[in-house]
């Protein structure tokens, strides 16, 4: 086969593969007959929370490195969120095209969340999870459903079985730093 040959075939089976991979990403929809786009996964930004501007105006932003960005939150996980301002979080959800101009003088690109997780606080790494207790031992489960066992856990926590809470540094140890995110349900 020649060098022309391959090439050409090269082209025509990229051709191919983007254009089943631009039809593969649509479905018909079934009420109208009409062709809609599937809905991508989850946007996920990691980052730092913080709060700006003066209250009662004030706005719970992420500071993602990573992306060299601000992300204005909203969303039905504000109020847990406003609780880990401070700390590291991995926020899933869906990034906007809007963007808030009360939250960054060149407008926070607005992210609506709907599953976060506590990553770190001053560096130490951190987990949260909702607070169980079987047999007189406590554990978290996470937002991905893992049971994470606590080996000392604060007594100022005990009373939040049911509640989402995060614990910062080794589980094996007590937590250096805690707190509550969410009373039980």
């Amino acid at each position: 086969m020649t060098t022309a040959i391959k090439r050409r075939s090269l082209i025509l089976g990229l051709t191919t593969l983007l254009t089943a991979l631009a039809y593969g990403c649509r479905r018909p929809n079934a009420q109208s007959g009409a062709t809609t786009t599937n809905v991508s996964p989850a946007d996920t930004v990691r980052g730092i929370l913080q709060r700006v501007g003066s209250d009662p105006l004030s706005v719970l932003v992420l500071a993602s490195a990573t992306e060299n960005a601000v992300f204005a939150i909203r969303g039905p996980l504000v109020d847990q969120l406003n609780r880990a301002t401070g700390l590291e979080v991995m926020l899933s959800g869906t990034r906007s095209d809007k963007r808030d101009y009360s939250a960054s003088p060149r407008g926070a690109i607005v992210f609506d969340v709907t599953q976060f997780s506590v990553r770190r606080a001053d560096g130490q790494v951190a987990i949260d999870g909702v607070l169980n207790m079987r047999n007189g031992k406590y554990f978290l489960v996470t937002t991905a459903g893992e049971h994470k066992d606590i080996a000392n856990l604060p007594p100022e926590l005990r009373g939040h079985v049911g509640g989402r809470v995060f614990l910062v540094g080794a589980l094996e140890k007590t937590p250096s730093a805690y707190g509550i995110l969410s009373e039980r349900k």
